[in-house]
């Protein structure tokens, strides 16, 4: 069954769940949030996104049990390989 994309409009009106200005220090070399501050980053709003559901930190404490939201993937481009040999 085909899934329909919100569109950008639909995505812009989304509240924000937290704004930060990203430090140069933050950088890799290609000029993105290197990926171990994009994962605190992510766990900082991972935590107001939760709360809107109904799942605060009191509901952990109080169960004593977590759940996970995330998945990391990682690929190389095989061009940029070879550039660098």
């Amino acid at each position: 069954m085909p899934v329909s994309m919100p569109t950008v409009a639909q995505i812009d009106e989304l509240p924000s769940l937290m704004e930060r200005v990203i430090p140069p220090e933050w950088e890799d070399l290609n000029g993105h949030v290197n990926v171990r501050h994009y994962l605190e980053l992510y766990d900082a709003a991972s935590w107001p996104m939760l709360a809107a559901i109904g799942l605060d930190e009191k509901v952990f404490l109080e169960r004593r049990q977590g759940c996970s939201t995330s998945s990391i993937t990682s690929g190389t481009c095989r061009n940029c390989m070879s550039a660098t040999r």
